[in-house]
């Protein structure tokens, strides 16, 4: 009997190789920087799901239109919401942490700053 080889992929599904080489030749590839994602899209869909709730019964914006409208208005303001930071959601996620990484330098900048 031969020596089997199995890999976890990211999706959570084992792969089985007869080989060594087999294994190491089959690399998942890398998400590119705007390519859908699942993930990112579900949470942006309840972001923005919630935000045109809120805009819609807080702050009285579409109170004029029928109730179905008011469903369909806020549905497809969610729907584009989730599928914009489904595209946009790995370049968001890169600006944040730079963000986050240009507030430590400056924090530490006014540090030294203060003490110097």
């Amino acid at each position: 009997m031969a020596k089997r080889f199995s890999k976890r992929r990211f999706d959570g599904t084992v792969v089985h190789y007869d080989s060594e080489a087999e294994m190491l030749a089959d690399r998942e590839s890398q998400p590119r920087l705007f390519d859908f994602s699942l993930f990112h899209a579900s949470y942006g869909f309840v972001a923005f799901l919630i935000l045109g709730l809120v805009l819609s019964y807080s702050f009285g914006f579409l109170d004029s239109w029928p109730r179905w409208a008011r469903f369909t208005g806020v549905l497809v303001f969610a729907c584009t919401g989730g599928y914009v930071i489904g595209r946009l959601g790995q370049v968001l996620l890169y600006l944040f942490l730079v963000l986050i990484l240009l507030g430590i330098l400056a924090a530490i900048s006014a540090l030294v700053w203060h003490f110097v």
